[in-house]
């Protein structure tokens, strides 16, 4: 925290004003890319954006982590509905719609 505050001193007022005439282009919108031009338009830079989805997030949002919990819930839900009569649950007729899941994800 002290040094982010050390850093916001030094960019006094005439360094971000110099800003205002910059252009920054960042390349890729996962959680660096996004962070960082978030800061730089917090700093009046002009800012491009520049990534090859359609949808930002990286990979961890996209392919990793965030699609993987999806799957691994799907999974444990699936695990305990066919478990659901050892608690006294009758559930009849339940499937994955594959579709669905992807959707989800």
């Amino acid at each position: 925290m002290k040094l982010r505050q050390q850093e916001n001193q030094c960019l006094n007022t005439k360094a971000r004003r110099s800003l205002i005439e910059q252009n920054i282009a960042v390349i890729g919108a996962g959680p660096g890319g996004y962070v960082a031009a978030i800061r730089a338009a917090q700093l009046d830079a002009n800012v491009f954006l520049i990534e090859d989805r359609e949808v930002g997030g990286g990979t961890c949002l996209n392919r990793g982590c965030i699609p993987t919990k999806t799957y691994f819930k799907n999974a444990e839900l699936m695990r305990d509905l066919r478990r659901a009569e050892e608690f006294g649950i009758t559930v009849d007729n339940f499937s994955l719609d594959g579709k669905e899941l992807q959707n989800r994800k």
